[in-house]
């Protein structure tokens, strides 16, 4: 199944030098990104296709590595 995502509205992210930070206005808090959950977030700021994204990542070897990620 070929499933559209798109990142959660309402999150200002800031680039750090190892990854990105984002911070949710409504309730104060935010979460520390890693390089690759920060290359994945911003793949998601349009909204694309599960398809697109194992093509982006280079992961059709492992079909059911793009659920793990985003399942956390």
């Amino acid at each position: 199944m070929n499933t559209t995502y798109v990142a959660t509205a309402g999150l200002e992210t800031a680039p750090l030098q190892d990854g990105s930070v984002l911070y949710n206005l409504k309730t104060g808090k935010f979460i520390m990104l890693n390089r690759s959950a920060a290359f994945l977030w911003a793949e998601l700021s349009t909204p694309v296709t599960s398809d697109a994204l194992v093509d982006r990542l280079g992961i059709h070897d492992k079909p059911d590595a793009l659920e793990r990620l985003l399942a956390h």
